[in-house]
């Protein structure tokens, strides 16, 4: 989850430093490049974080994907053996 807190502490400094340019901001053109930029990034961050829980999420699903049954205890037909030599 490291890489997640780095994302989120980027992305709230990126909107700080928005948030402090937005206030100089003289034109309605200044402040919709402003908002352009800043939609982008949170975009990005959003992204990020989504690719981080995929991340997380696929070992857990790993995890708890039923195991092989290889001695057939559960009632079905036991696993191929290889060949004893």
């Amino acid at each position: 989850m490291r890489a997640l807190d780095t994302v989120i502490d980027s992305g709230r400094r990126v909107a700080e430093a928005l948030a402090d340019d937005a206030a100089k901001c003289r034109t309605t053109a200044e402040k919709i490049r402003l908002a352009e930029a800043f939609s982008q990034v949170a975009e990005e961050v959003c992204s990020a974080i989504a690719l981080e829980a995929e991340l997380v999420r696929q070992p857990a699903e790993r995890s708890a994907a039923p195991e092989r049954d290889p001695e057939g205890a559960s009632g079905g037909a036991p696993a191929a053996k290889p060949p004893v030599h």
